[in-house]
């Protein structure tokens, strides 16, 4: 037996079946005396594969049942006091997935999100999860990555886009600004706000917090670490906050610098995202009034730069975000973003060639 990167226990060939030196009843297991210390660990590996395998013993015994006698369900929900759904379910994944392609290192989980593909796709991704130890959200987010994306139907792109989406705004952009783009770097991923799956591009994204690097890369914005022009366009949404305290809640959900640092932070940024980006950037910026001064985060990205952008867009939000500390108001609540296209190259607003 070996563990994975996930955690999870990887049983040897000669470990397939699962059975105990001892006897197994409803309430519990009484084992033969004198088990060495290998023989009482292989015991407990085989217990761990119970919870997972029940789902194929009743999906094959389901399965056998319809073979022979028809119908079954009745009878089957009255037997294992189990819900229609659950049994459905196993029954499926059992008939949809032939015994020999069944892989005893992926769970039953895994096997249940290739049941819509053919037996060689099948084969296809159920080795390649179990070479990769992905979980069942890696697999499921590789097979839904592998599928060309339908263009959703979007308005036209305006310059002042209200009450749309993120992901919306941005697969438009990408549209209209760059075309001709098939890569995409997210300079700063977050969450992951930008993206809905309805971008035209395949994304890499980079992380700052582990937290949310599940399927991307933990690094610094400032200094990434990849070649000039390593991808068609680059995007780049800095944190824009200045010496956000512990219980700012601004600070909390955008992330903050002190108020010294902040220019240097988004110039060092833009400057990272145009030099890995072969066709141009996009930058996210928040224009705003902090510590009694207009805060004109756009002229920081502009000189990065070295030009002026190519096009702008804003997003109009309903309402803004407010927190409850803030005092007397003085300045308008910010309840919108620009985002600046640079275009590397021609700046007419013209086709590229």
């Amino acid at each position: 037996m070996t563990t994975t990167r996930n955690g999870r226990v990887r049983a040897t060939t000669d470990e397939t079946a699962i059975a105990v030196p001892g006897s197994l009843s409803g309430v519990g297991l009484e084992l033969r005396p004198g088990l060495s210390l290998t023989e009482w660990t292989t015991v407990g590996s085989a217990l761990s594969r119970v919870e997972g395998a029940y789902r194929w013993w009743l999906g094959d015994w389901l399965t056998y049942g319809a073979a022979e006698y028809g119908e079954t369900y009745t009878d089957a929900m009255a037997t294992t006091g189990l819900e229609y759904d659950s049994l459905a379910k196993c029954k499926l994944v059992a008939e949809r997935i032939e015994f020999r392609r069944r892989r005893l290192n992926l769970t039953w989980s895994h096997h249940r999100e290739v049941v819509a593909l053919v037996p060689d796709e099948q084969d296809e991704w159920l080795q390649r999860a179990e070479a990769n130890d992905w979980t069942v959200k890696e697999l499921r987010a590789w097979i839904k990555g592998s599928k060309p994306k339908p263009l959703p139907v979007h308005t036209p792109l305006l310059r002042f886009c209200q009450g749309l989406d993120t992901p919306v705004i941005v697969a438009q952009m990408l549209r209209v600004y760059f075309p001709d783009a098939e890569t995409a770097f997210d300079a700063t991923g977050g969450d992951g706000g930008f993206w809905d799956g309805s971008e035209p591009v395949a994304v890499t994204a980079l992380y700052i917090d582990p937290q949310h690097a599940a399927n991307g890369e933990v690094a610094d914005f400032r200094r990434v670490g990849y070649d000039d022009d390593s991808f068609d366009v680059a995007l780049f949404d800095p944190p824009h906050i200045a010496d956000g305290g512990g219980d700012s809640i601004m600070a909390e959900k955008f992330g903050t610098y002190a108020d010294a640092d902040l220019p240097d932070v988004i110039r060092d940024g833009a400057r990272e995202a145009w030099r890995v980006a072969r066709l141009g950037v996009i930058v996210k910026v928040t224009d705003h009034v902090h510590g009694q001064r207009y805060v004109l985060e756009s002229d920081w990205v502009r000189q990065a730069i070295g030009q002026p952008p190519y096009d702008e867009v804003y997003q109009v939000r309903s309402g803004a975000m407010i927190d409850p500390k803030w005092e007397e108001q003085l300045s308008a609540y910010n309840n919108g973003s620009t985002y600046l296209i640079f275009r590397k190259g021609e700046q007419r607003h013209i086709g590229r060639g």
